[in-house]
C-alpha cells in the first residue's frame, strides 16, 4: 500500500513539474502611446525565436502618449513597480522613461534594449516570479523586503505631480479646460479636474503679475507641493514640464557621444599642430 501511494504521488507530481517548466514568462512593457522606441522594443521581442514559446509580452499604458505625457491607466502600477525595484537595487528602473521593461524579478529598466533574450531564458529556467502581476494584485512582498503599502502613497503623489505638471504645461502653451480632455473616460478624470482648478488658479495669478506668492497661498496645505510644481512649470522657459518623462529615442546615443569626443580631439589636434607650425615659422 505504501509503495502504491508513493508511486501515485510521483505520477501526480510529474505533470505538475512539466506544467511549471512550460509556463511562459511575462515580459512587461510600460509604454507611452506613439513612443518610437517602445514600438522598436516590441518589434525586437516579437522577433525572438522564443516569443510565444518561452515568453509573452504584456503591454501596460504608463503614459497616454509621448507628447503630452499624461499618465495612463497603468501609471500607479508602473510607479509602484519602479519604486519597488529601486529599493531592491535596480537603479535604472523608473516611471519617468519609456519603454520601462520588467522581466520577473531579474530585470527592470526604463530604456530600450536588444539584449534581453538571456534574461528571458533565465527567467524561464528559474520560473517567472511575475513581480508586476503580484503588485497589480495588491499583494505584499513581491520582491525581497518589498511591502506594497510603502509605495502606495508615493505612487499616488507621483501621479498627482505628473498630472499637475502636464496640465500646467498645457495651460502655459495656451490651453484651457480642454487640457483635461486627454483624461476623459479614464480613472484619472476626477483627479485631473481637481488639479486643473489648482493649476488654473496659479496660472491666472502669474498672468496677473504675481510671483512666488501665487504658490505660497497654498503653504501648509495638502496641495503645497503641487502648487509649487504648477508655478515652476508655468514660469519656466519653454513649454515643457519641470520633470518631463522621456522616451529612449530622446536619450543621447553612446555612438553620438563617441563621435562628439573624437571630433573634439581632432579639432584640438589640428589647433595644436597649427600652433606648432606657426611657432616654427616665427623662429625661422
Amino acid at each position: 500500500m505504501k509503495k502504491y501511494l508513493i508511486g501515485l504521488l510521483a505520477v501526480l507530481l510529474i505533470p505538475m513539474m512539466v506544467f511549471a517548466k512550460d509556463e511562459k514568462v511575462k515580459v512587461y512593457i510600460f509604454e507611452a502611446g506613439g513612443c518610437p522606441y517602445c514600438e522598436m522594443e516590441l518589434e525586437y521581442l516579437e522577433g525572438l525565436d522564443s516569443y510565444n514559446e518561452k515568453f509573452v509580452v504584456v503591454k501596460k499604458e504608463l503614459y497616454v502618449d509621448h507628447n503630452d505625457w499624461a499618465p495612463g491607466e497603468d501609471f500607479i502600477v508602473g510607479a509602484k513597480t519602479a519604486l519597488a525595484f529601486n529599493d531592491a537595487g535596480f537603479s535604472n528602473a523608473g516611471y519617468n522613461g519609456t519603454p520601462f521593461v520588467v522581466i520577473s524579478d531579474l530585470y527592470a529598466s526604463a530604456s530600450y534594449s536588444t539584449s534581453l533574450e538571456s534574461v528571458i531564458n533565465e527567467a524561464y529556467e528559474k520560473g517567472d516570479k511575475d513581480v508586476v502581476g503580484c503588485i497589480s494584485a495588491g499583494k505584499n512582498k513581491c520582491l525581497e523586503d518589498y511591502v506594497d503599502a510603502d509605495y502606495e502613497k508615493e505612487a499616488q503623489e507621483a501621479l498627482e505631480q505628473t498630472i499637475t505638471g502636464q496640465i500646467s504645461a498645457c495651460l502655459k502653451s495656451g490651453g484651457d479646460s480642454s487640457c483635461t480632455d486627454i483624461y476623459k473616460d479614464t480613472r484619472h478624470a476626477k483627479k485631473a479636474e481637481e488639479l486643473y482648478d489648482l493649476s488654473k488658479d496659479i496660472y491666472t495669478c502669474v498672468q496677473d503679475g504675481g510671483d512666488t506668492e501665487c504658490a505660497s497661498e497654498y503653504a501648509d496645505s495638502d496641495n503645497e507641493d503641487l502648487a509649487y510644481i504648477a508655478y515652476q512649470t508655468i514660469i519656466s522657459a519653454g513649454n515643457t514640464q519641470t520633470s518631463t518623462p522621456i522616451d529612449a529615442s530622446k536619450k543621447i546615443s553612446p555612438v553620438a557621444i563617441v563621435v562628439v569626443v573624437l571630433s573634439s580631439l581632432v579639432v584640438l589636434g589640428l589647433l595644436i599642430a597649427g600652433a606648432i607650425h606657426l611657432n616654427k615659422e616665427e623662429k625661422n
